[in-house]
């Protein structure tokens, strides 16, 4: 399957990278004036959780096939766009101008629902996945963690045959889908998730801060029960992702402050994170991450005092 993936951030990089190992026809869409910023390669630092023949800790040179225009005669059957979710009306828009060709697979966030989207793309022509993998620059180096699983899910007016076509493509390099029942409400929920967690992080000034304490674990535990009932008021059935929400819902405190403990400061996978983590090197888009589920949350009249108290140290300059 021919692909375009658009940029080449964490995400496209990962996923290029793997794709492209593993014989796919990989081609990142960058700004005009970029090729030449990649014509040494990028480097690469990677710890590999897929098992199987890949090694676990790999540092090598990406050299990515890179174009800086497209058009409806590259033929392209698939168009990866893993843009930070506020840049996804805009790129779309672009690529339509140019009247790319192929399935669009939205790989980011949402929490404003598909009505904008839907205006622009029907629904036959895209799908909807999201990363498990994660990573960030660090020294002009990309720091990568590879994990075996994606999140991707059918919503009303996909096509099945395209979303099956697109598992069997990242099979290929031996990811295997994490299928949600919803995937725009298991979005919803993991950005509620995910706000309640780094404005708790950004609020103490670290991760370590943030479970170091059962008051500031206490914090971060009611902040996500207060993020659980925000989505629940937009209509997710939060039932529908008991992986999800377990540890939030049916652990102890003190099961709570262990297993975030050890997954934030002392996994392999935990420490890569928090070093490269956006908290550390782009705070504002966190926090803007927890702006769309604390305005959304007042908007809906959600009682939330422990977001309430999280907000007022995550202001926006």
């Amino acid at each position: 399957m021919k692909t375009l993936i658009i940029g080449t951030g964490v995400i496209g990089t990962i996923y290029g990278w793997a794709l492209s190992e593993s014989g796919v026809d990989i081609t990142h869409l960058v700004r005009k004036g970029r090729k030449q910023e990649y014509l040494k390669g990028i480097d690469l630092d990677i710890y590999d959780t897929r098992g199987g023949n890949y090694p676990e800790n790999v540092i090598e040179k990406y050299y990515p096939k890179l174009v800086e225009s497209v058009s409806e005669e590259d033929n392209y059957q698939l168009i990866m766009i893993p843009t930070r979710h506020y840049q996804l009306i805009k790129t779309i828009k672009e690529l339509k101008n140019k009247k790319v060709s192929g399935i669009f697979l939205f790989f980011t966030n949402n929490w404003e629902g598909t009505g904008e989207i839907d205006n622009l793309v029907p629904r036959s022509k895209y799908l909807w996945g999201y990363a498990s993998s994660v990573g960030g620059f660090i020294g002009g180096k990309m720091i990568l963690n590879i994990s075996k699983d994606y999140r991707i899910g059918l919503i009303e007016g996909n096509t099945k045959s395209k979303y099956c076509s697109v598992i069997n493509l990242f099979r290929k390099a031996c990811f295997e889908p994490d299928e949600k029942k919803n995937m725009i409400h298991w979005l919803w929920l993991h950005h509620a998730i995910i706000a309640a967690q780094v404005g708790s992080i950004l609020y103490f000034g670290n991760v370590a801060k943030s479970v170091e304490s059962v008051e500031n674990t206490t914090l971060m535990l009611n902040a996500v029960r207060e993020a659980f009932m925000i989505v629940q008021k937009r209509g997710v059935n939060i039932d529908d992702y008991p992986s999800d929400t377990a540890l939030y819902l049916n652990s102890s405190l003190d099961e709570v402050r262990s297993k975030l403990k050890s997954i934030f400061t002392e996994t392999i996978w935990g420490k890569r994170s928090t070093e490269q983590s956006h908290l550390n090197t782009n705070p504002r888009n966190m926090k803007l991450i927890f702006w769309d589920v604390y305005d959304t949350g007042k908007k809906l009249g959600v009682p939330t005092p422990c977001l309430d108290r999280l907000q007022s140290k995550l202001r926006i300059d």
